[in-house]
């Protein structure tokens, strides 16, 4: 579905007013691996920050999307980027309900559990918003 766009010339690094920011973040974010894939080969920025979630990377972690944050560490992202509402990858996976197998995955990869930031200020406070708590103690 992306490549008819992709071969018509579409800009992949565009930042829109969208939540997303970009059709990578949309991509990430909805879960789409085959799409995240052909953007990058397109030359999609995996590194560019818009919208709401910051970098592809937190976009991905916001629906627990691990196939995704993989590919995307593979290919370079910074877990501890920080951007976006939420202010980082582990802020963002704690934020999220169900998001406690994205924080120990991204634990596992170097993220820091004491970043902080975003709209919560660090990790405790967004899981202790969003019944967390008790996963991450």
């Amino acid at each position: 579905m992306i490549q008819p766009l992709l071969d018509a010339g579409a800009r992949v690094n565009r930042v829109t007013s969208s939540e997303y920011g970009t059709a990578l973040h949309a991509a990430a974010e909805c879960g789409h691996l085959q799409a995240v894939e052909a953007l990058v080969a397109a030359g999609a920025d995996i590194h560019i920050t818009a919208g709401i979630y910051g970098t592809p990377l937190q976009a991905a972690t916001r629906e627990v999307h691990i196939r995704i944050m993989k590919r995307l560490v593979e290919l370079g992202a910074d877990v501890n980027a920080q951007s976006g509402e939420h202010g980082s990858a582990v802020l963002t996976a704690a934020a999220s309900r169900g998001g406690i197998k994205a924080l120990k995955w991204l634990v596992q990869h170097g993220a820091d559990i004491r970043a902080q930031g975003g709209k919560w200020g660090n990790v405790y406070n967004a899981a202790i918003r969003n019944d967390q708590w008790e996963t991450i103690s």
